[in-house]
């Protein structure tokens, strides 16, 4: 579950889920007025509806809009979908190479150590430790 926490809770899935919410009720309500037709009804919650199913891409009574008013709703709706989409693929990646990234860091700290205290020890002129061989 901390995975799940971790990559919803970034920064940008939230700014962009925020974004398609709003995108969503506003698009509703909008398409309501302009073509209650295509929204399937006249109330608002037809409208959300609607909107919703077009932001996710998939096609409930096959017509969409007619208008050009309608058809630039649904094309903003579409690519709120589909940058929320990318937004969390993205943050899902960053995640998993996150792990990767951080098993690298520890080695390569590691490393830096190692050669800082060969440096230091051949810069007081010190002999190398003895080889546990």
């Amino acid at each position: 579950m901390r995975g799940v926490g971790q990559t919803f809770g970034r920064r940008g899935v939230l700014y962009v889920a925020g974004l398609v919410i709003v995108a969503i009720i506003l698009g509703g309500a909008l398409m309501v007025t302009v073509e209650p037709s295509a929204a399937g009804g006249t109330d608002t919650l037809s409208g959300i509806w609607w909107a919703t199913v077009t932001t996710v891409g998939a096609s409930v009574n096959g017509s969409g809009p007619e208008t050009f008013e309608g058809r630039l709703i649904a094309l903003v709706l579409m690519l709120c979908g589909v940058a929320f989409i990318t937004t969390l693929a993205g943050s899902i990646a960053a995640f998993f190479l996150g792990k990767e990234s951080t098993v690298d860091t520890i080695k390569v700290h590691r490393q830096l150590d190692a050669i800082h205290e060969a440096v230091i020890r051949d810069s007081r002129g010190d002999s190398p430790p003895p080889n546990p061989e």
